[in-house]
């Protein structure tokens, strides 16, 4: 009789252990499903490393309405008339993102102007905003009248001048650690000391940011 009554509860035990071995490989799945989560990372924070790399045609006068070819400036209001510049470049520097969807960003830049033929380098300054969607795609948008670009050196050394409305858009990684963006083709306004139009910097860049550490730890 005692050797009967031992055979079910042998039998329970076995259905026992593969039930609680079952929710252990549920709730390990769930949390390596929720560590790669991108909803996670609504709450960037810490600095990050950049490089960039940037090219540009800028005209004083902005494009036509197709957006596609720089309109001559040999009319007012544009009694300066410069020549259509031409900048391939590269940057370095860091972007430092707070958890409230704001930053700044840090560059130093050096580029080479095809047209007119000259080099030159310059400082970036600027603030932004970021928003997180549900995919992990990272939107980072300057704050208008935070943008300045000093030269270094170059036929402009020493000069000031301010940008608005560049735009930057990438995905995240999983872990958060690093983040690639791009502008995409994408016109912007360069500030300049004379009469310019709006849209008058067709812009693309590539941006990649590497997490290096958080400001508090």
């Amino acid at each position: 009789m005692s050797s009967q009554k031992e055979i079910p509860m042998k039998t329970n035990t076995k259905k026992l252990g593969v039930f609680v071995m079952a929710i252990a490989i549920a709730m390990l799945t769930a949390v390596g499903m929720a560590s790669a989560d991108p909803k996670g990372h609504h709450a960037l924070r810490g600095e990050y490393a950049a490089t960039q790399m940037i090219s540009s045609i800028f005209s004083i006068a902005g494009f036509d309405a197709n957006l596609l070819i720089p309109i001559p400036c040999s009319t007012p209001p544009f009694p300066i008339c410069l020549p259509i510049s031409v900048s391939l470049g590269q940057r370095l520097g860091v972007f430092k993102f707070e958890n409230d969807g704001t930053g700044s960003a840090t560059l130093e830049s050096s580029a080479i102007n095809v047209s007119p033929p000259s080099g030159v380098t310059q400082t970036i300054t600027f603030d932004f905003t970021y928003t997180v969607d549900e995919d992990g795609m990272i939107t980072i948008t300057g704050v208008p009248g935070t943008w300045f670009i000093t030269y270094t050196s170059g036929p402009n050394k020493g000069a000031t001048i301010q940008s608005e409305g560049l735009v930057f858009t990438g995905p995240i990684s999983p872990d958060g650690k690093v983040i690639s963006l791009v502008s995409g083709s994408h016109f912007s306004t360069l500030i300049l000391p004379f009469p310019t139009a709006p849209n008058n910097n067709f812009v693309q860049s590539w941006t990649t940011l590497i997490w290096q550490h958080n400001e508090k730890e």
